[in-house]
Formats: structure tokens, sequence, C-alpha cells
């Protein structure tokens, strides 16, 4: 399963008079003024921070409140009900995996041996370590500890 962030279709799904967006890398044109979190620019009135949860907290450390903002945040985004499976990488996990129902989750810096073993453990050939179900904090009152879910299929490699 491909969970593509498409920040393009976000912004025309959430329009505003300028954005913020994580990191300057991408170098997005949303025909509207857009400024980079990794940047730090000035606050500007009428900002929406398309962002993860970093991105959340990255903004309310440099401006001292919380954004408006649309989550990206992959451990929010991952439907627990979705039978297909699925790896994404997320910014909060320091080191080794975690389990949210048939997908596994990474960190950014992920060694190919976390990877491997994101993989193992959605197609059933391997079981999760403990560690897999810790919760994490995404400060979100709505978010869940990730819950032990059975995959429901194997597949070879």
């Amino acid at each position: 399963m491909l969970d593509a962030v498409d920040i393009v279709e976000i912004a025309a799904q959430h329009p505003a008079p300028s954005y913020l967006v994580p990191c300057g890398g991408s170098q997005i044109a949303l025909g509207v003024p857009v400024e980079y979190l990794d940047t730090r620019p000035a606050q500007q009135p009428g900002w929406l921070l398309i962002g993860c949860e970093q991105s959340r907290r990255l903004y309310k450390h440099f401006y001292g409140h919380n954004p408006t903002r649309v989550d990206i945040c992959p451990m929010h985004r991952i439907d627990r009900a979705d039978p297909r499976l699925g790896v994404a990488k997320c910014c909060l996990i320091d080191k080794g995996i975690r389990v949210v129902g048939n997908s596994a989750v990474v960190g950014w810096g992920a060694s190919r041996d976390d990877i491997r073993q994101a993989l193992r453990v959605i197609t059933g050939l391997q079981s999760a370590p403990a560690s897999a179900f810790a919760p994490i904090d995404t400060a979100d009152p709505q978010a869940q500890a990730p819950k032990q879910v059975e995959v429901q299929t194997a597949v070879k490699c």
C-alpha cells in the first residue's frame, strides 16, 4: 500500500492565504506564498501548516502556540482496519519499528535491518518484538497506542 502525501492536493482541499510546509527541500509551488518550517521564517498571519506531529511541535517551540494545520502524521493516517500491508516512515520513532494494524512504521533514519524486520513482521515471517507495540507520544488526544493485531495474510518473500 502506498499512502503518498500530496501537498498540492491537500492545499487545494484546504485553501489558505499562505502555507507553511516542513521542508524547503520540496520547493513546492501552491500559487500563494509558501514558507518552510526548517528555515524558521518570521511568523505570518493566515499560515496553514501542512505537517506532521513533529512539525507541530517545532512550530509551537518557535512561535509559542499551536498552529492551524492539516495533520499528515503517518501515525495518525494509518487505517488500523485496512487489510492491506504497508510500511511508513515517522520522525517520532528513533529506532526499531512500531506495528499499527497491518502496517509497520519505521523511523526516518531506519536502517536496512529495521526495514527488513518491518517487512518480515507484517508478512508473518517473524514475530514482532514487544517494543513494536509501545505507545508513541503524539500529543494528539485522539491518537491511541498501536494495538497488537494478527496479520491476516502471510506472504513469502
